[in-house]
């Protein structure tokens, strides 16, 4: 598992004193309230402020002082170390932690995990056996077994065939 995850990207600066709208990669912002220090292109920066604004988070930095500075930063994302982030509920997962999972179909292996788009409902993308592409939502009743220590997901067949889509 990797040390840092990607917790948002910076959309432009918040007023004059080098404060920056972040928006929220995850789905509960509400965990980056306590963060003391995040990570941009590789240099750990010291939390200031962090703060919910309507669908993005305000965040000032140690160092960062002006307008002109934060704008520099537009564009660029934000990491968290893993450390920092609160522990995720049973059943819950970094979408970082899905990617590259073997995905099995029962006893069957179907293919790799390719990408997890995170929508009204997570949809991933996976790389079957054959080399083409398939997408399904990710919807509990599934009964999805993840076992991140083997890099494995088990899905129920019978619901799986019943949402999968297959690329041409």
């Amino acid at each position: 598992m990797e040390n840092t995850l990607e917790i948002g990207l910076i959309t432009k600066p918040q007023g004059l004193n080098g404060a920056f709208r972040l928006y929220p990669l995850g789905d509960d912002s509400s965990r980056l309230l306590g963060l003391k220090r995040v990570v941009i292109e590789g240099k750990t920066h010291t939390v200031v402020e962090i703060k919910q604004g309507g669908g993005f988070m305000i965040v000032r930095l140690s160092g960062i002082t002006d307008r002109n500075v934060a704008e520099t930063l537009r564009g660029k994302y934000v990491s968290a170390y893993r450390e920092d982030l609160p522990q995720l509920e049973e059943g819950q997962y970094y979408v970082v932690d899905l990617i590259g999972l073997s995905l099995y179909v029962g006893e069957t292996l179907f293919g790799s995990i390719l990408e997890v788009q995170s929508l009204k409902t997570d949809v991933i993308t996976v790389k079957m056996e054959n080399g083409k592409l398939a997408r399904f939502p990710f919807l509990k009743k599934l009964n999805a077994k993840i076992d991140l220590e083997n890099k494995t997901m088990q899905v129920e067949q019978k619901t799986f065939e019943e949402v999968i889509c297959y690329e041409d």
